[in-house]
């Protein structure tokens, strides 16, 4: 009778097999021995069995890393603890130019990095030692050749079963094309950061610009211009002095009449032709460290750059813009163009300004005489009547009634320039003269009771008569004056009736030389 015995092989959690024995029935039982013999038998097998399957699978793990490792595209390799290469890929030794793993093996990592970056990795390395599992290192790498590219560098350590370090792994990337790309783009973000900040510049300078002119625009007199731009001018060149220079009347010199961020280093008063750009009617850039032209108005050794701008407006110059700053100042050409867009606005405003009083001269004043005329002496006496009601104060009025019939043509401008001129002389600051028409001029005489103007008349008719005196060439001895004479309250308080009044008076008084003094007849309820 056969006995047939099975002994499973394994452990309690992994079964591997059955080991089976078929013995024929003896009288012989299975003692304890036996079965313990059996038992180490059935060990033996699942140790040896598990041990293959154990083997197998790391050569297939072995086979598998290995093939993924040859698949990577960055380089492989370990290093013992002292940063010798145990093991290198294939892409290792490409990338580095290494024909077998041989010439690598056993050598130092470090030699795979350019020379000025080994002291930061092995700094690197202390790192990894001492703190961080990975380290990540970007620099210059070095081939057998001695050639250099970019890399980047996963390094990380690798331990025993107990955790103890026993060298690293290091992946490497030939990371060339994307630092170049990397620089392109960082050199495109640089210029582009230029462009921005050179677009905001210019925008800036835009907006100043057009609050300079709108400013200038709105000035009605040379005082507000020079508020306007040692108010703006000074923003649009930050950290420079400057000033403007307006030519005398005369233009055999130019004087300071406007300074900023002072002292200057610049003469306050210098003729023309010690300035090259008001020679040559542009600017003028004075370099003195570079050698260059400079302006003789300019303090001999300074350090500075100059630069001289005229004002030019209508043809005329009218004086100068000057603008200083140290050597090592950034955007010169920028600070010409603006300097120049600068005077020019100035300049422009400054001509509009003295158009502007040529042409209110030319409303307001006699071209024969340069006094005022009729209209403008309506005007300023009906606000001085208002101001005398108001302040319960007189105003006295002296017309003059000129009788030229004797006199010959070609002689009568002359003796009205001369009385003109004579009158302007002998007449109060406050006393305004006015030519009120061909042969008759009118002075108004605020604060002045009647009794005032019968003095003042007196005065200039002695006057008068040292004229005839003294043009005895000219036949002023054939001219007849007649002073009129009224005033406020006595003889109304309507501009048109004092006037008239007056003007009966003078009238009557040319008829009259052995009177030549005629006062209006006062109003009813005066």
């Amino acid at each position: 009778m056969q006995s047939i015995l099975a002994i499973a092989l394994g452990s309690s959690d992994q079964m591997v097999g059955f080991l089976g024995l078929n013995l024929e029935q003896t009288s012989r039982p299975w003692d304890d021995q036996t079965m313990h013999m059996l038992r180490l038998i059935a060990s033996i097998f699942t140790n040896l069995h598990i041990r293959m399957q154990a083997e197998e699978s790391l050569r297939r793990s072995e086979a598998q890393y290995r093939a993924l490792v040859q698949t990577l595209p960055d380089s492989i390799s370990t290093m013992d603890m002292n940063g010798c290469y145990n093991y290198v890929s294939e892409q290792t030794l490409r990338l580095y130019g290494y024909d077998s793993p041989e010439e690598m093996l056993g050598t130092f990592a470090a030699l795979g990095v350019a020379e000025t970056d080994r002291e930061r990795m092995q700094q690197d390395l202390q790192n990894l030692r001492e703190e961080h599992p990975v380290v990540t290192f970007t620099g210059t790498m070095q081939r057998k050749d001695g050639s250099l590219f970019s890399g980047q560098a996963h390094i990380a350590r690798l331990t025993d079963s107990e955790g103890k370090p026993t060298g690293y792994i290091v992946s490497v990337r030939d990371i060339s094309e994307s630092y170049r790309a990397q620089m392109e783009l960082s050199g495109l973000n640089e210029e582009l950061r230029r462009t921005v900040l050179e677009l905001e510049s210019r925008n800036n300078d835009a907006n100043l610009l057009n609050e300079l002119g709108d400013l200038l625009q709105g000035c009605l007199n040379v005082s507000e211009v020079y508020d306007v731009v040692s108010s703006t001018v000074p923003r649009i060149f930050p950290g420079m002095a400057g000033g403007l220079y307006m030519s005398n009347a005369s233009r055999r010199y130019v004087e300071s009449t406007l300074q900023w961020n002072t002292p200057l280093h610049s003469e306050l008063v210098f003729e023309p032709d010690r300035c090259w750009a008001l020679r040559r009617g542009r600017a003028h850039l004075s370099e003195p460290e570079h050698n260059s032209l400079s302006c003789r108005h300019i303090v001999e050794d300074s350090r500075i750059i100059a630069l001289c701008t005229p004002l030019v407006a209508q043809g005329e110059t009218q004086g100068l813009f000057y603008l200083e700053g140290s050597p090592d100042m950034e955007g010169l050409q920028r600070t010409q163009q603006l300097a120049t867009m600068v005077s020019e606005r100035v300049a422009l405003a400054l001509a509009n300004l003295r158009l502007s009083e040529s042409l209110q001269a030319q409303s307001i004043r006699d071209p024969l005489t340069g006094l005022y005329n009729r209209y403008y002496i309506e005007a300023t006496l009906q606000r001085d009547l208002h101001r005398a009601v108001r302040k319960k104060s007189p105003i006295g009025l002296v017309m003059l009634h000129l009788d030229l019939q004797a006199l010959p043509a070609a002689k009568k401008d002359h003796w009205i320039q001369t009385l003109a001129g004579y009158l302007q002389s002998n007449v109060r600051t406050s006393d305004i003269i006015c030519r009120y028409s061909a042969d008759e001029f009118l002075i108004i005489l605020p604060d002045a009771p009647l009794t005032d103007c019968v003095r003042r008349a007196e005065s200039l008719h002695k006057g008068f008569s040292s004229l005839r005196r003294h043009y005895k060439d000219m036949d002023f001895n054939s001219i007849q004056v007649g002073f009129g004479l009224a005033a406020y309250p006595e003889h109304g308080d309507r501009i048109n009736d004092l006037i008239e009044k007056v003007r009966i008076a003078a009238n009557q008084a040319v008829q009259e030389p052995e009177d030549p003094y005629h006062i209006a007849p006062q109003t009813a309820a005066s």
